[in-house]
């Protein structure tokens, strides 16, 4: 799965037809926060690589638990096609996700989402990091005793 940092440079709609100019046999399918790839692993490999050279700060791959559109995860395979018709309006395909409420793992990955913009402006102002000391729990409950004059 490709994922775009908030802070990306190009559309997932131009690296989604980047990815078709390479011209590997792979399915690439948009989403939410970026897109899928689905593919031989040296050839997903390769477009991960590729698209990095791009924007190589706001540009993140992660593994995916399912291909593209296996039954388990696919909500067309769940719950019908006749909900997913190119036909509906757009009311009825709006209001699909929620009936059913999110998929499973989007909290996570919305959560993981949200976490990039640090991510890329770590990877972007690279340096070194000092960490300060902090005082242990027993410090501050000695301080807190003294408050108390015990």
């Amino acid at each position: 799965m490709i994922v775009l940092g908030l802070k990306a440079e190009l559309s997932k709609n131009e690296l989604f037809d980047y990815v078709h100019l390479l011209d590997l046999p792979v399915t690439v399918k948009i989403t939410d926060y970026g897109f899928m790839v689905s593919g031989k692993e040296e050839e997903v490999l390769k477009i991960v690589k590729e698209l990095r050279k791009l924007d190589p700060h706001n540009i993140f791959s992660r593994e995916r638990g399912f291909p593209i559109g296996d039954p388990r995860r696919c909500r067309e395979h769940r719950f019908g096609s006749q909900l997913f018709s190119r036909e509906k309006t757009s009311s009825i395909e709006d209001s699909v996700s929620h009936i059913f409420g999110p998929r499973e793992g989007f909290h996570q990955v919305e959560s993981e989402y949200k976490l990039l913009v640090h991510v890329s402006d770590a990877l972007r102002n690279q340096g070194k990091v000092y960490l300060k000391k902090e005082e242990g729990m027993l410090m501050n409950l000695k301080k807190y005793l003294k408050v108390l004059k015990f």
